[in-house]
């Protein structure tokens, strides 16, 4: 359970960091862990986007 919040609130920051290094986190490997934590938790971007949508734009617009 606690390992479970731990990786929901450091998804925040990976996030932050992804969205504003877009090219470093696909290469440094942050992308990759936001990713697995968003897919492991079922997390969304926004409401209503289904993640594959978010990846795939996330991973074409570097």
């Amino acid at each position: 359970y606690i390992r479970e919040q731990v990786d929901r609130v450091r998804m925040q920051p990976l996030y932050l960091y992804c969205m504003r290094h877009k090219a470093e986190s696909l290469r440094d490997g942050t992308w990759d862990e936001l990713k697995a934590l968003m897919q492991k938790y079922n997390a969304m971007h926004r409401e209503g986007q289904r993640q594959t949508g978010f990846f795939s734009e996330f991973e074409a617009s570097k």
